[in-house]
């Protein structure tokens, strides 16, 4: 036994119909079918009793019922104005029961349909704060039993996700219109970004009525193209001068990102959103960094995504000296080296005949698993004895990012790894022979601590008012800090105190759920007084170093002209030059024994340890 119009325990009763049916269905051939209500007092009263015949008594003059002869349905139909009557139907919960069956109940609800005006969905993409923004604005609309709601859905290339509660909101003003009270109703909704590349679809539905207007906008995401880098002069760059880069992409996505400029893991440049070329600003370089300092130029983007580009590796000329020779000698072999550990397990298939044959599970290795900052790290993907040769693809699972592809075996290196290179790698074999396979490893990289929101004068701030506040911001570290100390800078970053006096602050850090590298972070400021406020510098280490993140405690009374502040965040005395003058003596010192030693050594015709005929030949060229 049911009724028929009944949908999540409500029957929708329009106020604009004058043909409002029920219908109870599941009845036997020859019982009775008994209608009644109960009212919003509790008590149970009879509507109409339909026999099988089709003869059916009415005892409410709210409603008429009818029943075909031996049928095993009946219908309730609501015979007054609906609008006029709409408390007393609203109120009721309809009853339909049968001698031989259990009844069967549904709460009555007068209902106008919502009349929507306008629905639209886009993406709002200013600064750097972007979400997807819906509204739907619905001019009329009623429910006797209050009940409005809007259910939003995402759709993306044949899937679709409902948009959760805590993200949506409606509002409803109630206005009168010919004695009867409606709402007029603004739903929408307001989500992050969407970070998988594709075009984006939005729905809804709207109660009362379960109405589904058509929403207005198509939104598609794109990721930026990775950026390419020239620079010059080249090949070489003249020792104790500059050399100047510039970084182009062919697009920055959709929405646009930003370029920016690096030199080894710090920030030098940031271009604007939108802008495909960014110019790096001139960099010195000197003997010491031929071989070993790397520009590269990245593209970020929404979620703070950065898409990798191309890096040069500056390449400077200079003159030989002496000084390279003696080094050559007491340290035979290359100055720069790049350890890889390789290790390769296999996955045999046995084939004698020739023929063609499915993949097995690829192998990915990585080695090593964890390594510091500027180590090579080297993958090896590969799916063995499989006809034809399978095609393995190599890429990152959290964004999707596909590093490269070949034929198996598959190598790649990541070169100077950095703690953004942390993540799940897939490696994926196809051959058409049957399904793809897949194998997954985990790299972790260690980093020092360092800020995210990185530009010189960028000073987060937090306000006191006598209730203790919290500042959060993102850094990136691995492991995560768990040693924080902090140093006051005065007002205008030039004091250094370690510990004033009037304060209670305390920091904490912990990883971010779902990343190996981004790590969340909070300055809880329990107490200050006027005179402690300032700018404060939180030194946070890990064991691969430290980083320092400059922030600001107002007091509520500090009036103070932030623009005439000073940035500059150090000042230095004389002992640094000292230090280096001493340490430069020391230096210069053991130069000197270490070339008498040798040349002493020479006379007797010592062979040093590691020392071979390409020394002995250096030594003979001097007689």
């Amino acid at each position: 036994l049911n009724l028929q119009q009944c949908v999540s325990n409500v029957i929708e009763v329009d106020e604009t119909s004058s043909s409002n049916v029920v219908t109870c269905r599941g009845a036997g051939q020859n019982e009775e079918i008994a209608w009644g209500y109960t009212a919003s007092s509790g008590a149970t009263v009879s509507i109409a009793t339909c026999r099988p015949s089709g003869s059916c008594t009415i005892t409410n003059p709210l409603f008429s019922a009818t029943r075909s002869p031996s049928s095993t349905s009946s219908q309730l139909t609501f015979k007054q104005d609906i609008k006029t009557y709409r408390s007393q139907y609203g109120s009721l919960t309809l009853i339909c029961d049968t001698p031989s069956q259990d009844e069967v109940s549904c709460q009555l609800d007068v209902v106008h349909h919502a009349e929507v005006t306008s629905c639209k969905a886009q993406f709002n993409t200013a600064g750097t704060q972007r979400t997807v923004n819906g509204t739907c604005d619905v001019s009329k609309a009623y429910s006797e039993r209050g009940r409005y709601s809007c259910n939003w859905t995402e759709h993306r290339a044949g899937s679709s996700t409902a948009i959760p509660a805590s993200q949506t909101s409606l509002t409803k003003t109630a206005y009168t219109e010919g004695g009867a009270t409606y709402n007029s109703v603004t739903c929408s909704f307001n989500r992050a970004f969407p970070i998988v590349t594709g075009t984006y679809t939005y729905s809804v539905i709207i109660s009362p009525g379960t109405v589904t207007p058509t929403v207005s906008g198509s939104n598609t995401i794109e990721s930026p193209v990775s950026p390419s880098v020239t620079c010059s002069p080249s090949p070489y760059v003249p020792e104790n001068q500059t050399v100047t880069c510039t970084c182009n992409t062919q697009s920055l996505g959709n929405p646009e990102g930003r370029l920016m400029w690096f030199r080894g893991n710090d920030l030098i440049n940031t271009g604007n959103y939108g802008d495909t070329t960014l110019v790096m600003t001139p960099q010195p370089l000197t003997r010491s960094d031929h071989g070993n300092t790397v520009f590269r130029c990245d593209a970020g983007w929404s979620h703070s995504q950065v898409i990798r580009g191309e890096q040069y590796t500056a390449s400077v000329g200079s003159h030989p000296s002496s000084s390279t020779a003696v080094y050559q000698y007491l340290f035979p072999g290359p100055l720069c080296f790049t350890q890889s550990w390789l290790r390769q397990p296999l996955v045999l298939i046995t084939n004698l005949t020739g023929q063609e044959t499915d993949i097995d599970s690829p192998t990915l290795t990585v080695s090593p698993v964890e390594v510091s900052e500027n180590m090579t790290v080297t993958f090896i993907c590969r799916a063995d004895d499989a006809r034809p040769t399978p095609y393995v693809i190599l890429a990152k699972r959290d964004n999707g990012t596909e590093l490269t592809n070949q034929s198996s075996p598959l190598s790649h290196s990541v070169s100077r790894a950095r703690c953004e290179d942390a993540d799940v790698y897939t490696c994926t074999a196809s051959n058409g022979m049957g399904p793809d396979m897949m194998d997954d490893v985990t790299l972790r990289v260690k980093c020092s601590p360092r800020a995210l929101f990185g530009q010189s004068g960028e000073h987060p701030s937090v306000n006191f008012k006598g209730e203790p506040v919290s500042l959060h911001f993102n850094i990136t570290a691995y492991p995560t800090p768990e040693s924080f100390n902090f140093t006051f800078l005065g007002s205008n970053l030039t004091t250094v105190t370690r510990s004033p006096a009037g304060i209670a602050l305390n920091a904490s850090c912990q990883q971010k759920a779902g990343s190996l590298y981004l790590v969340i972070c909070v300055v809880i400021v329990d107490y200050v007084t006027s005179t402690a406020a300032g700018f404060y510098r939180l030194t946070l280490t890990n064991d691969q170093g430290h980083g320092d993140v400059i922030f600001q405690i107002k007091f509520y009374s500090d009036t103070s002209d932030e623009g005439g502040r000073n940035d500059q965040l150090c000042t230095c005395d004389g002992g640094l030059s000292t230090g280096i003058t001493v340490a430069v003596s020391v230096v210069v010192t053991i130069v000197v024994v270490v070339v008498v030693f040798v040349v002493w050594a020479w006379r007797r015709h010592w062979i040093l340890p590691c020392a071979g005929e390409q020394i002995l030949y250096w030594f003979d060229s001097f007689k």
